[in-house]
């Protein structure tokens, strides 16, 4: 019985370390929706089944965000062994990148997220002073809590920025693994639309928010190849989008929670014309690279050696079968 038991382990271990990206989502997903489905399934939430939930929603959604921060340790555990667990874990507190990465950790989703309000249609008009002043009062506290120290960005950055995509870019150029990190990142927030604490739940608004999400990645992946795969850069900035939103935009423009005659939250119409342009700007500055130089191994990510380094069959050269070259190309709600 041990031995089957032992063996199966082994099974699954060889898995992992040939495939460590699919392996990472696949936890990744499968830890979050488990958690979220005990509120999504219940009479609190989608009322699909007859129990009630354990945890109120916040709760459920906040213990729920640490799956990717598991899945990337269990992954790198298999993989790369416990020195690489704690490189891995010191890029939390990896706080040195500059005066102007924290000035775009801070600022950088709150001036694009305004400039996107400004320039959507009916949503100007409409621009009180209660959103200035809270920004003035309340916003710094809400982003340190709950947004930085209970809420998703923490375990999720170390999972999506601080695992994911580093070996996604190993895979694709810059600018396609932007694009497929902001679409794996929206996916994993299926459930959530199903609990009746988000946005309308219709084909529009799901395509609005995936279409905003997938555009405001490019500011992760700029930062993070700008700060050595500084995690806490991505947290900080994943933190701003949480907070500014209800913290400040929505009672500066009462306007951004009304819903469009197409069925559209007029929120995530003027979130796509700010991130939108962002996204076109720093890839055209950029020539698509988004701050990665061609033919450098992406910060955060394992060296590809193509060999096995340990004899229990762990392997720091595996990432799918990524190839070491980058010119080829491949294959207020909670914000985020």
């Amino acid at each position: 019985m041990v031995a089957v038991e032992s063996d199966s382990r082994g099974r699954l271990a060889g898995i992992v370390a040939r495939h460590p990206l699919v392996s990472f989502f696949v936890i990744a997903y499968g830890l979050s929706w488990l958690v979220w489905s005990q509120f999504v399934l219940s009479q609190d939430g989608s009322g699909w089944f007859g129990f009630h939930a354990t945890w109120p929603f916040m709760a459920t959604i906040g213990i729920g965000t640490f799956g990717p921060a598991v899945a990337a340790v269990i992954v790198i555990g298999v993989t790369e062994g416990e020195g690489a667990i704690i490189a891995f874990l010191k890029r939390i507190v990896m706080w040195r990148v500059g005066f102007r990465w924290w000035a775009f950790a801070l600022l950088g989703f709150p001036v694009t997220a305004t400039i996107g309000c400004l320039l959507m249609p009916g949503v100007a008009s409409s621009t009180t002073t209660d959103g200035l002043d809270r920004a003035l009062t309340d916003y710094l506290p809400f982003l340190l809590y709950p947004a930085l120290l209970v809420g998703g960005p923490l375990g999720e950055e170390l999972g999506w920025r601080g695992f994911a995509l580093p070996r996604l870019q190993q895979r694709f150029v810059p600018l396609v693994a932007t694009v497929v990190m902001g679409l794996l990142w929206t996916c994993w927030h299926a459930p959530i639309w199903f609990s009746n604490n988000w946005s309308v739940l219709n084909v529009q608004n799901v395509l609005c928010y995936t279409l905003f999400l997938v555009l405001a990645t490019f500011q992760y992946t700029w930062a993070s190849n700008h700060t050595g795969g500084s995690i806490l850069i991505a947290v900080v900035l994943h933190a701003s989008m949480d907070a500014f939103p209800n913290v400040v935009l929505f009672p500066m423009f009462p306007a951004l929670g009304e819903t469009t005659s197409f069925g559209v939250q007029k929120l995530y119409l003027a979130l796509i014309i700010g991130f939108g342009l962002f996204a076109v700007a720093v890839t055209v500055a950029t020539k698509g690279r988004l701050g990665l130089p061609t033919g450098v191994n992406p910060p955060g990510a394992p060296e590809i050696t193509g060999a096995s380094d340990h004899s229990d069959g762990r392997s720091s050269a595996t990432a799918d079968g990524l190839s070491a070259t980058f010119e080829g190309g491949g294959v207020a709600d909670p914000v985020a």
